[in-house]
């Protein structure tokens, strides 16, 4: 699954769910998953980092929010590709240092790869 599958994915059980509980959808935003995953895959972690200082402040052409970036971590996990999850659960991790289901993640990426200790 793409990151735009993905985020479709999550766009549509997302506005179930605010509908459900009376909540204004988000119309017009962008998960800021999205351009920070196409820097990474384009030019590698520190693009991701660059990209990510570039919009934090756009809040209203952003939408952030934590369990964005687990999906591409999750799909890189089950396609092999253990030192991309690693940096895309530490990015999540910059940005949202209390999020507990990353720090989870990340703990089992770096069991995967057999390397326990902590960076």
């Amino acid at each position: 699954m793409s990151l735009d599958e993905s985020w479709s994915i999550y766009r549509a059980q997302r506005a179930a769910l605010d509908a459900m509980l009376g909540y204004e959808p988000k119309v017009g935003t962008l998960s800021w998953a999205v351009p920070v995953c196409k820097a990474f895959e384009r030019d590698g972690i520190d693009a991701a980092y660059a990209c990510y200082e570039e919009i934090r402040d756009k809040t209203g052409d952003y939408c952030f929010e934590a369990e964005f970036m687990i999906y591409p971590a999750l799909h890189s996990m089950t396609t092999g590709r253990i030192d991309t999850a690693i940096d895309l659960l530490e990015l999540n991790l910059h940005v949202f240092p209390e999020h507990a289901e990353s720090h989870d993640y990340l703990a089992k990426a770096f069991l995967r790869k057999k390397d326990t200790a902590a960076r």
